[in-house]
């Protein structure tokens, strides 16, 4: 989708998960077998082998380490980069609109910070949150950055870029509005997708395994939500690991929004079926009964 937007993407690969465990580089082999290989002129595959100064026991540094490492070591790998270019910081499960991307690269004038509110959903587009319905809310998230304004302020600092820190550095932002810079944020309402969990039952159960320990609750420490057979449940009914359910009515499709999912996924719908369509949908209205303490529960369907 953000090919023929974006110049050089950044892909960080690590030999350990944020979690401290080991793990193989799957996606350097992917990539040396010629997968993207359409792609990969534009691509900077980044390699991260030293281990957080703090260790693993502090997740909140454990993730910032991470995300300070791939800016900093990606932005030296390039030369010439110019202040007004743009840096777009993603987490894995979210994308920018196109239109916005290309809004943004073609004209001058907008303001030093993009923040994104994304439509969210879980598990797959067909989840997307009804905000008065989920205990768990998402707000508007700084994802675009100027260089300048990146380097001024974050000295090319990932981790910092969902801070407000900036707003502490006081002489910097006077100087900024002297200068007739306008700072920001431009606040950017469904920019883009946020799809959480998005992935197959095994693999969801891989991703609570290897959180990070900031993560919390970590779900992953307990047994019964990292069991398959009940988190293809949870994906079948719409309903978080906490029991939090994400919508009062049924899942959404592309007939009732046709921008419910990325436009790349949809019309690559036989390869991404699974977060297309709820692949366990089933006739009845489900009842929940209290979670257990290893974080089972049970579902009884009434036909």
């Amino acid at each position: 989708m953000h090919y023929h937007i974006v110049d050089i993407f950044f892909v960080q690969e690590s030999s350990f998960s944020n979690s401290g465990g080991n793990k193989p580089l799957l996606l350097l082999e992917k990539l040396q077998c010629g997968w993207l290989n359409q792609f990969q002129d534009k691509l900077i595959y980044i390699f991260r082998n030293d281990t957080p100064t703090e260790g693993f026991e502090n997740g909140v540094l454990a993730d910032a380490d991470m995300r300070r490492f791939i800016s900093r070591e990606g932005l030296n790998l390039v030369p010439g980069i110019e202040k007004d270019d743009l840096f777009i910081y993603n987490d894995g499960d979210e994308l920018i609109s196109s239109e916005i991307l290309l809004f943004l690269k073609l004209y001058d004038g907008i303001p030093n910070i993009i923040a994104i509110k994304y439509i969210w959903a879980i598990y797959g587009f067909f989840w997307r949150i009804q905000e008065f319905v989920f205990p768990h809310q998402k707000h508007f998230e700084p994802a675009v950055l100027t260089m300048q304004f990146f380097r001024d302020f974050y000295n090319c600092d990932a981790s910092q870029i969902r801070s407000a820190n900036y707003l502490v550095q006081t002489t910097k932002v006077e100087l900024y509005k002297k200068q007739k810079k306008e700072i920001g944020p431009l606040n950017v309402i469904n920019g883009g997708w946020h799809c959480s969990w998005c992935f197959t039952p095994q693999g969801i159960r891989q991703k609570l395994i290897d959180a990070p320990k900031s993560d919390y609750p970590r779900f992953g420490d307990f047994p019964g939500k990292t069991d398959v057979s009940y988190i293809r449940k949870l994906i079948k009914e719409g309903v978080y690991f906490d029991l939090s359910r994400f919508r009062n009515t049924s899942e959404i499709s592309l007939s009732q929004d046709p921008a419910y999912a990325p436009p790349f996924i949809i019309q690559n719908k036989e390869r991404f079926h699974y977060l297309l369509l709820n692949p366990y949908t089933i006739t009845g209205k489900p009842q929940f009964t209290t979670a257990n303490t290893n974080g089972s529960f049970q579902i009884q369907t009434n036909s």
